[in-house]
């Protein structure tokens, strides 16, 4: 099973490229598209050996081919990344017998996470597009499942209500009280802490991931991310690293909870 999905790995790794990109130019003035690839201290134009993922980065031994300099490690990082991501999700696929379609639409909805939780890792603020497309996604995607899946939420509903027909409502249902919860959550810490300890991005991010994964998902999504987070800050602080008051990018521990809990929750 798992070597015959490693072909997804590499497919990740190429797509990965793409999403650093996007990532990395997404608050700056630079067009995504049209805008050739450069090295960050000599400004030369990269040949397409230069732009093969990882291997490029290894075989240069981590420098610019033409001025020598050390390349940053944000590429082959997001490139791996985006590698995993695709091999798991092609593995889930099979394993849970998802639709294929479905199955690409997360793979979608998860690289548009990633590319949101690596800006704001690199920025300390991620673009609200990049926002707007996630949450269109989403409800999209609930939409889809529930028509397709409405039979695997009939358990949010009370057992007195389990009736056929009852299958969609609670799909929608589990979503929205994830969506609402997702939101509510954040919401509350944002303003207990006076705007200090999370960002206003990480209330809507948690509202599109609450309505994705559902309310159940999302309990344990945002316990993952909390403690992630407080385990992190504090090897930060302890190492000095970060101060008490330095700001803290909370979007990557959300996406890397969501997507474990996506995975074996």
């Amino acid at each position: 099973m798992l070597f015959a999905n490693l072909p997804f790995f590499f497919l990740g790794l190429f797509w990965g490229s793409f999403l650093g990109v996007v990532a990395d130019r997404a608050e700056r003035p630079r067009s995504i598209i049209l805008d050739r690839s450069r090295c960050d201290h000599c400004q030369k134009i990269l040949s397409w050996v230069e732009l093969i993922p990882l291997f490029s980065f290894l075989l240069q031994k981590g420098r610019c081919r033409q001025c020598g300099a050390k390349l940053s490690l944000k590429y082959p990082v997001v490139e791996i990344l985006t590698g995993i991501l695709t091999f798991a999700i092609a593995i889930k696929i099979k394993e849970t017998q998802t639709p294929f379609f479905l199955g690409l639409f997360d793979w979608f909805f998860f690289s548009l996470l990633l590319v949101i939780a690596f800006s704001d890792y690199l920025h300390k603020e991620f673009n609200s597009w990049l926002v707007y497309a996630l949450a269109a996604l989403v409800v999209f995607d609930v939409f889809i499942k529930g028509i397709f899946l409405s039979n695997t939420h009939k358990a949010f509903l009370p057992t007195v209500f389990e009736m056929e027909n009852w299958g969609v409502l609670a799909t929608f249902l589990n979503h929205f009280f994830g969506g609402l919860f997702g939101f509510l959550l954040p919401l509350s810490l944002f303003f207990l802490t006076k705007k200090r300890g999370i960002g206003d991005g990480d209330i809507w991010l948690g509202a599109i991931l609450g309505l994705f994964l559902g309310f159940y998902s999302t309990l344990n999504m945002f316990f993952l991310a909390f403690t992630a987070g407080a385990v992190v800050a504090s090897f930060l602080i302890l190492f000095k690293k970060a101060k008490l008051k330095s700001q803290i990018a909370f979007s990557p521990f959300l996406a890397s909870a969501a997507f474990f809990v996506y995975l074996f929750l």
